[in-house]
């Protein structure tokens, strides 16, 4: 089926070896909507319509990958939270879920600190942090495989992966050095103002997210501890946030999810884990 606008229709996700798959509506509520919606770069799900059965019509994919999933709504992943069956073996396109999400992006308003990869997709693009009042661009010079991990599991994935750089970038505003551990849920918790600078030598962090259901114990960042405040300080003193999905056990899945939303001609939702709606 297809979207009335960019910010509505049926929910799909991509799964490694799977590939695209959509979700089943039965149990789905607002939770669930508001997370997907977060997940691909809105501020929330439409409270007219947070979850709808089929109104964008049954897609014809393989797969049905979700089930049953149950939501808090605090989760930055879909997959973060607790589901029943990947895939579903039982289930059918007569229930394929479709979503609405507000037009307003998340990083629209951004707290301090607020990291956001600037591409074509939520889960990739050119690294970039909200700090005091302006996006800084984290400069790759010193960046090790972990301050890249930090960024993604602040927007709530559990790795990075393709890191690189680009001789293409406008912003003049950097983030240089970085000081944390390989465990940080939180980017913020790799520099402080001194890390600002006026230059950079080898250009923006570009990479490019990712979930390992194998890793969902890896802990997550989120607005509450990784804010900084005035002073400074964190909303949290360094706390963590773990949740676990639950998965049949018949299936190890071993590949790593990439969500990506397309719109298609006519337009798609796309959350890949990638998730997308069309």
């Amino acid at each position: 089926g297809n979207g009335s606008s960019s910010t509505s229709g049926r929910l799909e996700i991509f799964y490694g070896d799977y590939g695209w798959g959509t979700v089943n509506y039965k149990s789905l509520d607002e939770n669930f909507a508001n997370v997907a919606c977060h997940q691909l770069g809105y501020l929330k799900a439409m409270s007219s319509n947070l979850a709808i059965k089929t109104q964008y019509g049954m897609g014809n994919t393989t797969w049905i990958l979700l089930n049953g999933s149950r939501c808090t709504g605090d989760e930055l992943h879909i997959l973060r939270c607790n589901w029943k069956n990947l895939p579903c073996l039982y289930c059918t396109h007569d229930d394929d879920t479709a979503i609405e999400c507000s037009s307003t992006l998340i990083w629209s308003t951004p707290y301090d600190g607020q990291v956001h990869l600037s591409g074509t997709l939520p889960s990739m693009g050119m690294a970039k942090v909200y700090v005091r009042g302006t996006w800084a661009n984290i400069c790759y010079d010193n960046v090790q495989s972990f301050h890249a991990d930090s960024v993604c599991r602040q927007l709530g994935y559990t790795d990075s992966n393709n890191q690189s750089t680009s001789s293409s970038y406008s912003n003049m505003s950097w983030l240089r050095s970085f000081n944390c551990t390989e465990t940080q849920p939180c980017f913020t918790y790799c520099f402080n103002q001194s890390s600002r600078s006026d230059s950079c030598s080898l250009g923006p962090l570009i990479l490019s997210c990712e979930f390992k259901l194998k890793q969902t114990l890896v802990s997550t960042g989120s607005p509450s501890i990784c804010e900084i405040h005035d002073s400074g300080s964190y909303a949290s003193s360094h706390i963590t946030i773990t949740t676990t999905a639950t998965i049949t056990p018949t299936i190890t899945p071993t590949i790593t999810p990439t969500i990506t939303p397309t719109i298609s001609h006519t337009p798609t939702i796309t959350i890949t884990t990638i998730i997308k709606t069309t």
